[in-house]
């Protein structure tokens, strides 16, 4: 009830109401969160902390289970749950594993700052490896921020003057409380800025130490002072007088009227952290304060308040004994149940839910209750979560999360009044066990029997097949034995066509499902899918078999009424969470166009999605696929493709993720200058050109990236093509002359074109560098991804049939087979998504080649590399508006010509590269 009425956390400490649950029943924690998660209560970056700092100092499961819970959104206190989960974990090579996510979480998100330190120095007390100190150097500096307006770069402050106390304020007594008042309201009229710290420390310079009980009793009593000009005194106070006996009996005195005037500020939750540590001297300050408090509440009427009331509550509670505390939690809980309703939140406690058996059971089941979560970004999290348990060893709690997929959920973790997307749940456990699967099925092996009746089930989504046969074939890979071979036959034929392909023409071909030619339908109900689902969902899907949308809108009628049994009063999928999705500040999360995903799943697309899934399974199994004579594709495999969860089975797109490079431009730590946009020099094609990678040189040679700071983006981009020896000076000189009406020129104009769009010019590059493969968006949503969108750069045959390379699994870099040495690299880094889809950040998707690569094309193609580089710098948001006058402004753009000798040149000048 408090957590869903209070409005501020300093009115009732949520923090403290999770780690109260916590110390009472730690298993209860654990579904309270998830609950207050579910229905948006409270904010879940902040209710993690307790959650987790509570279960990690109760020493009830291992600190490796518990690292789990590090890859949903913390606002504050991961460091410090860090260095406890290290502290308590046995376990060297656990340890490394912990470190080492922890510092990849924060590299990629460009993190800059003192935490490196910190991080360094708990490398170093236990003992792993950590980046090096030449690295921690560079991170520990953050970015400057640009707050100076267009002040001048070289701009000095004048010299501050002598603060003039005794001319001020040296003809009155401060002694007494005339006097004083008179300084005071004498500082007051001041006006701004008054120096407050150089008024006080005046004051104390006048007074002594001798004297300072009498001013301390001055000022407590002073109606002119306010508790925060209190506050800043006695923050001023030398700290050599505080050991002084005299001043520790009139300190704890005064202290104590102060408490008496200010009760509350000495009781509100956030305020009390803030202010107490100025006004502590010693053990004793605690119970001068304690009476002050109780004195002041006693004689005021403000204790009425919730704000007061709940506050002292908070405060005194610690004063309890077990005794008082259990009775007076009895009587608070009576009075209140006489003003609930029965339905109330969550309703009463019901006798049937059962909570988890114990902590292991209830993290698991935290992550499991995620995986189904409405919110794509939080089923995202809860899959890091689970490879996280993975590769951390921790067996118990991935057979718990198999057991919540095969037993359900504990009902106390689902709000009474709303749905749990258990479909979900389960398509999303079996996307996580299949990338872990991938490295070591090891773990999965004693469920061997569970993923191979969801692989042979056809009656279910046939995502949850072909998962589950991922799992199945790299157990059989591990282990030869692992299944019968009649079974094993069996789970190589699931998700695909145990019929002949037809040979149609995908969009002219139409027949009928077995269940409309027999006519065994029946009367279906009238049903409204999800938005766009008939056109862009259905249809295709009906495609792959050539029947019609509306047929396979019949089937998923006939599987919601007939096999899931659900009773609907309406056509339309009440969403039990349709209040909450209208109270969102961004509502539009819920909304989706065509064929993309939205951000939050509303109770009619989860249905809509998963009955598609299983119309797809039960067509498989019953009908043949065409094979599309006009593109000579498989229709299925195609349809397949475009609703996997993962781009890559044996990857996570958020682990092509590379962490932001730490060396910036320039521009990035200057002051703001309205002629930023065109000072763009000709060394600043040279720097982003050109990196030094330990004693090696590499190029940008494809590719872009965007910096932005304040306001401010600076887009730069690569190309490059080959081009004969005897013409490249040529291709030099017509960049700078070319002339179009955008002023602007590509290389890829003096290339054939792949589509044969582009005209024929007098000498003919060619480009040497081709970029594949696609993602459908679902991964996008992981919060981890960022905004990268990974295609590699390869390179064409032309070049790979003259010089012989391999690529690594993830096709982000090329060897070269003769030394196995790296030539070429994809980089994928950007900050993290944000809120705010208008907003811009950092990113970046360049491919590097090193020297000794680009050198060995020359000599054996023949040829030199033309490399165009171009920059273009931009304001965003309020500074954009000004510059729409000026139009469009072409970018900055100059081109170089590489050669086999390592000679970089441009018209004008010539570098030696080595």
């Amino acid at each position: 009830m408090i957590g869903d009425s209070v409005y501020k956390e300093k009115h009732w400490d949520r923090n403290d109401t999770i780690s109260t649950c916590f110390q009472l029943s730690p298993e209860s924690a654990f579904s309270i969160s998830n609950r207050w998660k579910d229905r948006s209560v409270g904010w879940s970056e902040r209710l993690i902390y307790p959650l987790a700092h509570s279960a990690i100092d109760s020493n009830y499961t291992t600190s490796a289970s518990l690292w789990a819970l590090s890859s949903f959104s913390w606002e504050y206190g991961l460091s410090e749950f860090l260095s406890k989960c290290l502290a308590k974990e046995p376990s060297k090579l656990i340890q490394q594993g912990i470190l080492d996510y922890y510092i990849r979480d924060l590299r990629i998100k460009g993190y800059c700052g003192d935490k490196w330190i910190d991080i360094h120095k708990l490398a170093i007390k236990y003992k792993l490896e950590c980046i090096t100190v030449e690295e921690v150097k560079l991170l520990a500096v953050p970015l400057k921020t640009d707050n100076s307006g267009t002040s001048p770069k070289n701009s000095t402050k004048p010299e501050a003057e002598e603060y003039q106390w005794d001319k001020l304020y040296g003809e009155f007594d401060l002694l007494t409380d005339v006097g004083f008042n008179e300084v005071f309201q004498f500082y007051e009229n001041q006006g701004y800025s008054r120096e407050s710290e150089k008024f006080w420390q005046g004051c104390y310079k006048k007074t002594t130490s001798r004297k300072l009980s009498s001013f301390l009793n001055v000022i407590s009593q002073s109606e002119k002072l306010d508790f925060y000009d209190l506050h800043n005194a006695f923050k001023q106070i030398p700290e050599s007088w505080k050991n002084k006996v005299s001043v520790k009996n009139s300190w704890n005195t005064a202290i104590k009227y102060i408490a008496s005037r200010f009760p509350q500020r000495f009781t509100e939750i956030y305020e009390r952290d803030y202010f107490l540590g100025g006004f502590i001297i010693n053990e004793n300050t605690n119970t001068a304060i304690k009476e002050g408090v109780i004195k002041g509440l006693s004689n005021s009427v403000d204790i009425e308040s919730a704000r007061a009331l709940f506050s002292f509550a908070h405060y005194s509670a610690s004063n309890l004994t077990i005794t008082e505390a259990q009775d007076l939690i009895d009587y608070g809980l009576s009075r209140l149940e006489k003003f609930l309703d029965e339905d109330y939140a969550d309703g009463s406690w019901n006798e049937q839910s059962q909570l988890p058996k114990d902590l292991p059971h209830a993290v698991a089941s935290y992550i499991y209750a995620n995986l189904g979560s409405p919110h794509a970004e939080e089923r995202w999290r809860a899959v890091h979560a689970v490879t996280r348990l993975y590769n951390l060893n921790c067996k118990n709690e991935i057979n718990l999360l198999i057991e919540c997929y095969s037993k359900g959920l504990t009902q106390s973790f689902i709000p009474t009044k709303y749905e749990f997307y258990d479909l979900h749940a389960k398509q999303y456990l079996l996307v996580a066990l299949t990338r872990c699967a991938n490295d070591c099925p090891e773990l999965l092996v004693n469920n061997k029997s569970l993923f191979a009746t969801i692989a042979l089930n056809k009656n279910q989504g046939i995502l949850f097949q072909y998962y589950a046969k991922k799992i199945c074939l790299l157990l059989q890979q591990y282990s030869s034995d692992c299944f019968e071979k009649s079974t094993y036959e069996k789970i190589e034929k699931a998700c695909i066509t145990q019929y002949s392909t037809i040979n149609e023409k995908q969009y002219s071909y139409q027949t009928d499902t077995p269940w409309h030619k027999a006519d065994t339908l029946g009367v279906l109900s009238n049903v409204w899918f999800a938005h766009d689902f008939d056109r862009y969902w259905f249809a295709p899907l009906g495609r792959v078999f050539g029947v019609s949308s509306s047929q396979v809108q019949d089937l998923a009628k006939n599987i919601l009424s007939n096999l899931w049994g659900m009773e609907l009063k309406s056509s339309h999928l009440k969403d039990s969470r349709a209040e909450l999705w209208r109270g969102r500040r961004n509502s539009r999360d819920t909304s989706h166009s065509h064929s993309s995903y939205p951000n939050i799943d509303d109770y009619s697309f989860y249905i809509s999605y998963h009955l598609l899934l299983e119309v797809a399974s039960q067509l498989l199994e019953s009908m043949p696929v065409i094979h599309d004579e006009d593109y000579d594709v498989n229709c299925w495999e195609e349809w397949l493709n475009r609703h996997l969860i993962l781009n890559k089975d044996h990857l996570l797109l958020s682990e092509l993720r590379d962490a932001i490079p730490v060396r910036k431009s320039d521009w990035i730590n200057e002051e703001y200058n309205k002629d930023w946009l065109w000072q763009i020099s000709e060394t600043d094609f040279i720097e982003h050109l050109i990196v030094q990678d330990n004693s090696s040189t590499w190029l940008n040679v494809e590719g872009s990236w965007d910096e932005y700071k304040d306001s401010r983006n600076e887009h730069v981009t690569f190309s490059s093509v080959l081009v004969p020896k005897e013409l490249s000076q040529s291709l030099l000189l017509t960049t700078i002359n070319f002339d179009n009406h955008m002023h602007e020129c590509y290389l890829y104009n003096y290339c054939e074109s792949d589509y044969g769009h582009r005209n024929s010019e007098n000498f003919q590059c060619k480009e040497w560098l081709i970029q594949e493969g696609e993602h459908n968006d679902i991964e996008s949503n992981d919060p981890n991804v960022g905004t990268i969108y990974a295609q590699p750069y390869k390179l064409r045959k032309h070049v790979t049939e003259l010089i012989n390379v391999t690529s690594s699994v993830d096709e982000k870099t090329f060897s070269l087979s003769s030394d196995h040495s790296i030539c070429l690299k994809n980089k994928y880094w950007s900050e993290d998504k944000p809120s705010d889809s208008d907003s811009y950040v950092s990113s970046g998707k360049p491919a590097l080649a090193s020297l000794k690569f680009l050198q060995l094309i020359c000599d054996k193609l023949n040829v030199d590399i033309a490399i165009q580089v171009n920059i273009k710098r931009t304001f965003t948001g309020s500074y954009r508006n000004k510059d729409d006058k000026l139009g469009y402004i072409p970018r900055y753009s100059k081109t170089f010509i590489l050669s086999g000798d390592g000679k970089l040149r441009d018209t004008r000048k010539s570098y030696q590269l080595r």
